[in-house]
Parts: structure tokens; sequence; C-alpha cells
């Protein structure tokens, strides 16, 4: 079982609904700050220049990505938290070309 969600730049999880996918979370997260995406990429580059960042969580191993800012502070110290969640390390990747591609892939399937 995966856990999908946004990570503001403040730390707080912007999570996903069962029927949601990352660019759905996106859409609604600029539409309330007024900002209106071109496309289903510019709605990551808002995204990731906003400071937010792209998590799935697997069973051993989160992958986080944002391609434009460096990660603050309060996100590391929620991601390495999540890392020990559930009494067993997982990996921490950040910014990992294969997982950065399923952005592309995703966009394929909606």
């Amino acid at each position: 079982m995966t856990d999908r969600y946004f990570l503001a730049p403040t730390g707080d999880k912007v999570a996903l609904s069962a029927m949601e996918d990352h660019a759905d979370v996106g859409r609604r997260v600029l539409a309330d700050i007024g900002i209106c995406p071109k496309d289903y990429a510019d709605i990551y580059d808002q995204m990731f220049q906003l400071g937010y960042t792209r998590v799935v969580e697997f069973p051993d191993r989160i992958c986080a990505e944002n391609l434009s800012v460096p990660l603050t502070h309060s996100q590391l110290e929620f991601l390495h938290a999540r890392r020990l969640h559930g009494g067993s390390t997982r990996e921490l990747q950040i910014n990992n070309s294969p997982f950065a591609e399923t952005r592309r892939w995703n966009h394929l399937t909606i």
C-alpha cells in the first residue's frame, strides 16, 4: 500500500483522496491562491516553485521530488520521521530520476 501526498514547505501534509492524483491536488492548491496552470506539466512546475514536494511512501522506501527548490528543514524533518514510522527504517530517495519519470507516465493515463 502506498501513501501519496504533497508536502508543503511548512512540513504539512496535503493528502490526496482515493480518486485524486498529485495533479488534482496541485490544481486545487494553485486555484486556492489564484494561479491557473497552463497545462499538466505547469501544475508540477508551479507547485515545485512554491516549495511543495511530491511524495509517495512505499513499504520499503519514501520517494520525494521537488526539482525547483531545496527541501525545507520542516519537510526534511517530516520525511525523516516518516522513515522510522512503523518500526522499520525505510530508504529516503529525494529527486530520484525513475520516480520523477512517473509524473509523465501518470499523465498518459489521465
